[in-house]
């Protein structure tokens, strides 16, 4: 319920949502995701090391993803994802 509440926010104010740098573990599974860029909010997760995308609309995971060099587990299980840029 918090992500869908926070997409809201995002949707009303037109800016991304705000999140913090020094986060380990990030839960977006079930989400409906997709149609906005996550990623660019994500990346700045730099001490990030488990990411769930599982369960949402994502046709796509961007390099941009590689700039985690501390990230060592992600989860893009049951998405339409059909290539990496």
């Amino acid at each position: 319920m918090l992500i869908n509440e926070l997409k809201q926010q995002q949707q009303q104010q037109n800016s991304p949502v705000p999140l913090t740098t020094s986060l380990f573990e990030l839960y977006l599974a079930d989400n409906s995701l997709g149609n906005f860029d996550i990623f660019g909010s994500i990346c700045q997760l730099e001490e990030l090391r488990v990411l769930n995308l599982s369960d949402n609309y994502l046709v796509e995971v961007p390099s941009s993803i590689g700039k985690l060099k501390n990230l060592l587990k992600v989860s893009y299980l049951i998405n339409s994802i059909h290539h990496y840029k």
